[in-house]
């Protein structure tokens, strides 16, 4: 159960909504609703930048903070969350928000908008918060700010590890309350079976939490996992995703697996990702 949750508060046009899907969460699962205004502080300002520049910087973040204080409080009071708090942390934001999430069941962010640099929310922010938190991250894809249900048709993408294993239970919470769950298997090669375990035993294992499964395997061909993964959500009109994240996350290098950078490059629903 999601008890604890944290949303990302930043310069974002998608804030609001973030804030939005971050409220429902809160209700439905009674959960204690957390609001962490992070940003970089020194982004657009350049490697070079004096502590001149900087100190100029940081008396601009209080106003801002301020907005988006009152944008949560505002939402968080409508939604009837009694059970908030904000946060403030400057610095790495990626950082930052993969820090304060380890201490949460589940963190609400964004997907990087490629129209919005100037909000330090790069296209690899996401990977870096799901790779560093040790919780599951729940991923806004940019191009909607309108939700109408999430998690009532969830997909499941599994290939047996250790990563997908953990996505699974951590995203327990969603698949009991789900109308639908599909767990695909996704081979590379023709003929070549999963290595590890098929869907079909994931759809075992959750059967023990009530959780019913489609469990079916498919041949990713020539475009690859990812984009037979992203097939699959369409042909499902899922409106969740639940995969492992697959990679690891140094300083600021990040690598990644082909299937994870995928979705997260061009999801089309939300993404629940566990590391």
């Amino acid at each position: 159960m999601y008890r604890s949750i944290l949303v990302h508060l930043d310069h974002s046009k998608h804030c609001a909504s973030r804030i939005d899907v971050a409220c429902a969460l809160a209700q439905t699962y009674d959960a204690h609703l957390i609001g962490l205004y992070a940003i970089d502080g020194r982004e657009g300002l350049g490697e070079a930048a004096g502590t001149g520049a900087l100190l100029e910087r940081m008396g601009l973040v209080a106003p801002q903070f301020a907005r988006f204080a009152a944008l949560f409080e505002e939402r968080a009071a409508r939604a009837g969350i009694g059970k908030r708090e904000l946060r403030q942390a400057e610095g790495d934001a990626a950082k930052n928000v993969a820090l304060h999430t380890r201490y949460c069941d589940l963190a609400v962010i964004g997907q990087g908008d490629p129209e919005e640099t100037a909000t330090g929310v790069t296209a690899v922010f996401a990977q870096h918060v799901a790779l560093g938190a040790g919780a599951p991250v729940l991923v806004l894809p940019y191009y909607t700010d309108t939700f109408a249900t999430i998690g009532q048709r969830v997909l499941i993408a599994w290939d047996g590890g250790r990563e997908a294993a953990r996505a699974a239970r951590d995203a327990l919470p969603f698949l009991v309350r789900a109308q639908q769950t599909y767990a695909v298997s996704v081979r590379s090669k023709s003929g070549e079976r999963a290595e590890l375990a098929p869907s079909a035993d994931l759809a075992k294992y959750l059967a023990h939490h009530r959780v019913r499964v489609e469990a079916s395997e498919t041949f990713g061909g020539d475009i690859g996992v990812g984009d037979a993964l992203l097939a699959r959500v369409s042909d499902y009109g899922a409106d969740l995703v639940v995969m492992g994240a697959y990679g690891h996350s140094r300083l600021r290098e990040l690598v990644l697996g082909g299937a994870t950078q995928t979705l997260l490059s061009h999801m089309t629903a939300p993404v629940l990702m566990s590391h």
